[in-house]
């Protein structure tokens, strides 16, 4: 009887760690360009401070259809490149803050709805390369999509008159170009290039757990194996 259970339950925890290996598998490719320097996807440039007469092939990505300002779901995303060595990347961003100001101009507020907007308007832009590699021939690196809500919110049991100036942030990507330069000596040779989403943490957190509780009842059940009976 012990035996069945203790495989009943080995057979429980496979299958919800099978279902959690899945869900980790759920990152999306957003977009996977491969071939050979020179191909359809690649046009010709200068890297930002070099002299404008020197035309280096160049992938240029325009990364805003990834970006929630364009309407897509928001997130972080996952960009890769491997290829030949890359003589620079320029990563241009316009990087946007918002704000909106509230004010209790009444003699006592008690939630939200009795502020009075007050006026907003925009802080920055922030642009510039947040990301750049010279001499690489592959790299990997992580941006969050998302325009965000960022609103002071009062601690607990404050009143909302004492936490009144209420000022509400929304900030993000407006737009974000990837542009990667190599030598005319490249060529012809083999390139990728991907976006995908990056697995909430939740999930990741899930499939340890799984492995884990996999690890722990495979020890057990040999653990109370019966001993041998030797001759």
């Amino acid at each position: 009887m012990k035996a069945i259970i203790r495989s009943a339950c080995v057979a429980f925890v496979l299958q919800w760690t099978v279902m959690a290996t899945t869900a980790s598998a759920s990152t999306t490719v957003l977009l996977s360009l491969s071939g050979t320097v020179g191909d359809a996807n690649w046009t010709v440039g200068s890297p930002a401070d070099a002299d404008p007469s020197v035309q280096y092939p160049e992938l240029a990505i325009n990364l805003d259809p990834f970006l929630e300002k364009f309407g897509a779901p928001g997130g972080l995303i996952q960009i890769t490149y491997s290829g030949p060595a890359l003589l620079v990347t320029n990563t241009d961003y316009y990087y946007l803050q918002q704000y909106e100001f509230y004010d209790c101009l009444q003699s006592h507020c008690t939630s939200f709805a009795d502020l009075t907007h007050d006026g907003g308007d925009d802080l920055g832009p922030f642009s510039g390369p947040d990301h750049e590699f010279f001499g690489d021939s592959s790299y990997s690196f992580i941006i969050d999509t998302s325009y965000i809500n960022r609103s002071p919110i009062p601690p607990p049991d404050v009143p909302i008159e004492d936490y009144a100036n209420r000022w509400i942030y929304r900030d993000g990507y407006t737009f974000y170009t990837v542009n990667n330069f190599v030598s005319a000596d490249d060529i012809g040779k083999a390139y990728s290039f991907t976006i995908s989403t990056v697995p909430e943490p939740a999930t990741w957190a899930m499939m340890l757990a799984g492995f884990g509780l996999i690890g722990a009842a495979m020890r057990a059940a040999k653990g109370k194996r019966p001993a041998s009976n030797l001759a």
